[in-house]
């Protein structure tokens, strides 16, 4: 089931990277509003990344995974990460509903007026990536109707571990770009002083 989840995900989720620069009708709708201001609202709780990317590292979540999951997140309780979860695949099942977003193309976006920067386009795609995972993940939601461990919570958890994973990456190298800026203004700098 782990490695159905995988594919899953992978085939869904893959021509959604590097659409950033284009935008959704659907990024005006106040459920898509609400999804990532709890989104990011998220990434201002205490994460513990080096256990999320030990949970990812197979880039799935199991049984036993799922149940320190919420750890990593910085939530105190699982159901508190569970409501959390819930909440938001809720919004982006709306989303479904009224935009049809798993069967947007390139084809079916409008091209963003505003210049984004890079950082703004690397959080975008991750944002986008989620959605898209969180509808790819809905099928396997029966399995917890049923009773059994739900693989579509264990799936909706990858897809938000991914999110936030790629959203630190994204502000890592920002971080690190900016820093490589600034080190090249300063030599640029000194070099022109030396020139005077």
């Amino acid at each position: 089931m782990k490695n159905f989840a995988l594919f899953f995900l992978i085939a869904i989720l893959f021509p959604v990277i590097g659409i950033a620069q284009k935008k959704y009708e659907f990024q005006n709708d106040e459920n898509y509003k609400a999804y990532q201001k709890d989104a990011d609202k998220l990434l201002e709780k205490e994460i513990k990344f080096a256990l999320l990317k030990k949970i990812m590292k197979d880039e799935s979540v199991d049984e036993e995974e799922f149940k320190i999951i919420h750890n990593a997140f910085g939530f105190e309780s699982r159901s508190g990460f569970e409501d959390y979860l819930a909440k938001q695949v809720s919004r982006v099942n709306v989303l479904e509903k009224r935009y049809q977003v798993s069967n947007m193309s390139m084809d079916d976006v409008a091209a963003n007026d505003a210049t984004e920067s890079s950082l703004s386009e690397c959080l975008e795609n991750a944002r986008l990536f989620a959605i898209k995972g969180h509808i790819a993940c809905v099928p396997l939601d029966i399995q917890a109707i049923m009773g059994a461990f739900g693989a579509g919570a264990a799936c909706h958890a990858a897809v938000e571990a991914l999110r936030v994973l790629m959203i630190h990456i994204c502000i890592q190298e920002h971080d690190i770009n900016a820093a490589e800026e600034e080190r090249k203004n300063a030599i640029e700098a000194i070099k022109t002083e030396e020139r005077r």
